[in-house]
């Protein structure tokens, strides 16, 4: 039973994906009856942000094989240094902004000065990042 409850929560929100050309199926018998306490995890409890709430059961542990989504996840996950990952998601808005909606091509051109403003008008300390 446990073991049917952990790829419950190993395959939440998942959809068959291809490895090396085989389609790998998620057995959705497992998933059938379950409520949505049942597939977040256990750090997820009734005090939790709601914003968290819904990266986790939305975001977190989903296949990403979009360019700009990878590069927000780096950009993100870099900013959380000494920092929560819920005050991050309320500045999402905010890094999108400042960083051109993640646009690899316009981020590389920035010159010096528009990384000195990205950095101060997200608080970032870029020796950190």
């Amino acid at each position: 039973m446990q073991a049917q409850r952990k790829m419950r929560i190993a395959h939440y929100g998942r959809k068959p994906v291809k490895i090396y050309g085989k389609t790998t199926q998620i057995d959705s018998s497992l998933m059938a009856n379950t409520t949505q306490e049942e597939k977040r995890c256990s750090f997820i409890t009734l005090n939790s942000d709601p914003l968290y709430v819904a990266y986790h059961d939305e975001e977190w542990g989903v296949l990403v094989h979009d360019d700009k989504m990878l590069f927000e996840l780096l950009v993100l996950t870099s900013a959380k240094v000494g920092m929560d990952w819920t005050s991050i998601l309320r500045k999402r808005h905010d890094f999108r902004a400042a960083f051109a909606r993640f646009d690899t091509k316009i981020v590389a051109n920035f010159t010096e000065r528009q990384i000195a403003s990205v950095a101060t008008n997200c608080n970032l300390d870029l020796k950190k990042v």
